[in-house]
């Protein structure tokens, strides 16, 4: 008990001390098991308060989209964009468009090599996941071909993965931004993808169910600019799914706001 009140005053999320938690419940059961000594050691994690987590930091909401706009609570698109253009690297503003145009992950983005680059797609290998072609958009197309390639050097950007990240989250800090994260990127354009392709695919109709403004929705949903999402099984593949289910649990967030 002592020690999961002294991790929720380090200031973790009720995930974070559940996981550590079970770390530690792994480590006494195993010595428990394999070494005599400790056969009737009594492990403390079994009678522990779970009521603790409470008082932690809840989740983190799963929910991301940037701000219409009309709402002023939070950043629009626009105005992310405008705060990332006034960055002195030109670097970081084309890895953090790229991400927002193609919704790869920030790694795929940042060890990006030119060699895997294509006229209509990217074409990834090391992945978290299975292999896939990235779909590239007009103008995803279009900022690559502003990138200039340096000679004999493969790689598009000269970022590390830390790299980025520390820089990032200085500069956004100055705006006022730095919560919205490469991943929070990712799940607004996932979502963005997804929601341009029509209401008959299962993605969209798990979130309808219960919804009664369908003619709302409809109008909420654009026409994709190139064919090469012309699907859901596409945009799976492209944003390095497998499933609709792993997109709909992490990414996943259907726009419904009314609009006048």
């Amino acid at each position: 008990n002592s020690y999961v009140k002294t991790r929720i005053q380090d200031n973790l999320r009720a995930s974070s001390i559940r996981a550590e938690i079970v770390l530690i419940n792994s480590v006494i059961e195993h010595a428990r098991h394999s070494d005599t000594n400790f056969k009737d050691y009594k492990n403390p994690i079994k009678d522990f308060n779970k009521k603790l987590y409470s008082l932690a930091i809840p989740a983190k909401d799963k929910f991301f989209r940037f701000a219409d706009t009309s709402e002023q609570e939070k950043a629009t698109k626009e105005d992310f964009i405008k705060a990332i253009e006034t960055n002195k690297n030109p670097e970081l503003i084309a890895i953090v468009k790229l991400i927002m145009l193609t919704a790869m992950r920030r790694a795929e983005v940042i060890l990006l090599k030119w060699s895997q680059v294509y006229d209509n797609f990217i074409q990834l290998k090391d992945t978290k996941t299975n292999p896939r072609p990235v779909y590239l958009t007009a103008e995803a197309k279009a900022l690559l071909n502003s990138i200039p390639k340096k000679p004999n050097q493969d790689r598009v950007f000269s970022y590390t993965v830390t790299g980025f990240e520390a820089s990032l989250r200085y500069h956004l800090n100055k705006f006022g931004l730095r919560d919205i994260t490469p991943h929070k990127l990712r799940k607004n354009s996932i979502s963005e993808f997804v929601e341009v392709i029509g209401s008959d695919n299962s993605l969209l109709i798990s979130e309808i169910l219960g919804i009664r403004d369908i003619a709302g929705l409809e109008r909420e949903i654009k026409t994709m600019p190139t064919s090469g999402l012309s699907s859901q099984s596409e945009v799976l593949k492209s944003v390095g799914h497998t499933t609709s289910a792993v997109t709909k649990k992490h990414y996943f967030s259907l726009n419904l706001k009314n609009k006048k």
